[in-house]
């Protein structure tokens, strides 16, 4: 009941300094608990209740949401969460602010335990489709993520399927394959490591925090974009043998 309380003062008291402290104290909360604790579905759920109210709740909501997916025995919870990916897409698609959270959460949620992941909506692949096809030099880190989420749920044949016959992802996959110039950080690197439980998360976690933000950022060749792209057209059309889920 307390939680359920939070997430309904986070999304919908009128009072902004209300909302954004119920907003605090569930951020607070949070960082106490992972999969292995017996409250953590209950607070998963006062999140997504919270990711109904305003564009500055949410967007606070999703960094909590991106920074427990981080955590990967956080993400079977996440994954299997009713409507929380959906959720995520739709921040993604609507509210500019969340967009680059909402997608790394994505991302982050598609690496399952053994080299498995979810099986994507239409409203996610919609998030992820979009995010890949943005133009501006300051989303290439967003589309970079959005490309390694889509190569990572290619994986599983059922994503396959939906991918295949998703024309406007086609399009921006094959787009930037063509693409001659972009900019680029070393966040597939860094991503990767992320993903693979590391015994130190926190300083790994501050690391990327400063990739992202915009420190230690590098120009790289074409290829370091367009190659992830490349191998995920590949695999979405079959021409990567993919392990079978």
């Amino acid at each position: 009941h307390f939680l359920r309380t939070l997430a309904s003062l986070a999304a919908g008291d009128d009072v902004e300094t209300i909302r954004a402290d119920a907003v605090k104290l569930l951020r607070r909360l949070s960082a106490c608990v992972d999969a292995t604790s017996p409250c953590y579905r209950p607070l998963v759920s006062a999140l997504f209740r919270a990711l109904k109210g305003p564009a500055a709740t949410q967007q606070k909501v999703v960094t909590i949401l991106k920074d427990h997916a981080v955590v990967d025995v956080n993400r079977p919870v996440l994954a299997k969460f009713p409507g929380l990916l959906d959720a995520l897409g739709t921040v993604s698609l609507n509210f500019e602010e969340g967009k680059a959270n909402a997608i790394r959460a994505i991302l982050y949620i598609s690496y399952l335990n053994d080299g498995l992941t979810f099986r994507a909506s239409e409203m996610v692949l919609n998030a992820l489709t979009e995010a890949t096809n943005l133009t501006r030099k300051k989303d290439t880190v967003v589309r970079f993520e959005a490309i390694q989420a889509i190569k990572q749920l290619a994986t599983r044949e059922a994503n396959r399927q939906l991918m295949v016959q998703n024309s406007a992802l086609l399009v921006g996959l094959k787009w930037t394959i063509e693409k001659t110039t972009k900019m680029v950080t070393f966040a597939d690197t860094l991503i990767e490591l992320f993903t693979s439980n590391p015994s130190n998360p926190v300083d790994i976690m501050e690391t990327i925090l400063d990739v992202l933000d915009g420190e230690n950022t590098t120009k790289v060749r074409d290829e370091d974009l367009s190659g992830q792209a490349r191998f995920a057209l590949k695999r979405i059309t079959g021409r990567e043998k993919a392990p079978r889920t």
